[in-house]
């Protein structure tokens, strides 16, 4: 296979995880504005409800909008944006959970228990300091995302020295 058309392979692959990061931003706020008309939102205005998690699912369509189109900083963009998606942590009052797309975690509930976890894009952030509460998941959705968008571009990286060395190589034989 050429280099070419690996690299046109690889880009295929990388925009499958933009369209993931667009899929999620837009499913979960979608759903956070179902919540609010369904009246599932207790705190304060509804609007400042859904204000904090929508913007946070628009930094997720951006970061795929801007992987997609490959713009300046694209891949800062998503690492923040997957990175913002690790961690599901609750301890006593304090409590973040942020995901556009699928969560599949791992972790701890309470002190001795393991738990397994799937669920649809969300968002929660709460600091009350009234709940005994403790929980600690590692979504392992964004950790695979991220590696595999580092394995991609460091291959992309790799082909295109490739073919800048064949091209040099070229000139100095047909020049």
């Amino acid at each position: 296979m050429s280099i070419q058309k690996e690299n046109i392979k690889i880009n295929k692959k990388i925009n499958g995880i933009a369209y993931y990061q667009i899929f999620g931003g837009v499913t979960g706020a979608i759903l956070m504005f179902i919540m609010v008309i369904g009246g599932y939102s207790v705190l304060g205005s509804s609007a400042l409800v859904l204000i904090v998690p929508v913007l946070f699912f628009s930094f997720s369509v951006i970061a795929g909008i801007y992987l997609l189109k490959r713009k300046k900083n694209y891949g800062l963009l998503t690492k923040i944006n997957q990175l913002m998606q690790i961690p599901q942590i609750s301890i006593y009052g304090f409590s973040f959970q942020y995901f556009a797309g699928l969560f599949f975690g791992v972790g701890l509930s309470g002190i001795f228990n393991f738990n397994l976890n799937l669920s649809l894009p969300d968002f929660k952030f709460v600091l009350t300091g009234s709940s005994d509460e403790f929980i600690l998941m590692i979504n392992l959705i964004p950790i695979i995302l991220l590696n595999r968008l580092k394995k991609y571009e460091s291959q992309i990286e790799s082909n295109n020295n490739a073919l800048e060395i064949v091209k040099s190589h070229n000139k100095k034989t047909n020049g």
